[in-house]
C-alpha cells in the first residue's frame, strides 16, 4: 500500500451540495488529491448503487462504505487479496421484522416509510428522482422514514430499538432503520486490515 494518507468522507453535505446532489466544485480537489496517493473511502448513508453511480460520474474506482456502515466494498483496489465485499449487517428482512414484532403499534404508525411511498413523495422526501430516486430505494440493510410523533414518542422508539440490538440514525432529511452499526464501526474495521497490512510489509 502505498498510501500515506486515509480520508474517510461523507457524500451528502461534504462532497455533494446539500440542495442538488452536485459534487461539481468537489470533483477537481477529489483528483487531485487522489493523484498524491491519497485513499479516500466514501463512508455514507446512500446505498451501494447509489455511490456506484457517484464513482461513474467521477469515472473513479474508489473503495466505500454503504448504508451507514452495513457494508464495505472495493477494499480488494487496496489489495487485491482483499475480499471485494465484507458486510457487517443483517438484512433489512430481518431487521424490519424484529422491528414491527416488538414496536408497539401506535408508535409504528408514525413512522411513515419511504418504501410505502408514492414515487412523487420519495422524490420530495429524498430530493432524488430518475435513475437517483431507484438507486437510493434499492436498500439491502436500512429503511428510511418519516417519524410523525411526538417528540417523547421518538424517545421511546429510539430506547426500544436500542434494546432489541437494532438502531435508528438521524439524518438531515430522514431517518433509518437498521442493524447496530454505524459509519465509525465500519470505518474501524477498514482501519484494523490496513494495519495488519502494513504490519505485514514490514516483516
Amino acid at each position: 500500500m502505498n498510501n500515506n494518507v486515509l480520508i474517510f468522507t461523507d457524500l451528502d453535505g461534504s462532497l455533494l451540495d446539500k440542495k442538488k446532489f452536485h459534487f461539481t466544485k468537489a470533483k477537481k480537489y477529489i483528483k487531485e488529491l487522489i493523484s498524491k496517493d491519497v485513499l479516500i473511502i466514501p463512508n455514507t448513508s446512500k446505498t451501494e448503487n447509489e455511490i456506484k453511480l457517484f464513482l461513474k460520474e467521477l469515472n473513479l474506482k474508489l473503495p466505500f462504505i454503504s448504508e451507514n456502515g452495513s457494508e464495505i466494498h472495493n477494499i480488494n483496489l487496496i489489495k487485491k487479496k482483499f475480499p471485494k465485499k465484507i458486510t457487517l449487517a443483517r438484512t433489512k428482512k430481518i431487521i424490519y421484522k424484529i422491528f414491527e414484532k416488538n414496536t408497539d403499534k401506535t408508535i409504528l404508525d408514525k413512522c411513515d416509510f419511504v418504501y410505502k411511498m408514492s414515487k412523487r413523495n420519495q422524490t420530495k422526501v429524498l430530493g432524488l428522482k430518475g435513475k437517483k430516486l431507484q438507486a437510493s430505494l434499492k436498500r439491502k440493510f436500512t429503511f428510511p422514514f418519516i417519524f410523525k410523533g411526538s417528540l417523547a414518542q421518538k424517545n421511546s422508539l429510539l430506547r426500544n430499538s436500542s434494546k432489541l440490538g437494532i438502531s435508528i440514525q438521524e439524518g438531515g432529511r430522514v431517518m433509518n432503520l437498521g442493524d447496530k452499526v454505524n459509519k465509525g464501526l465500519a470505518s474501524r474495521k477498514v482501519i484494523k486490515i490496513l494495519k495488519k497490512l502494513i504490519l505485514l510489509q514490514k516483516l
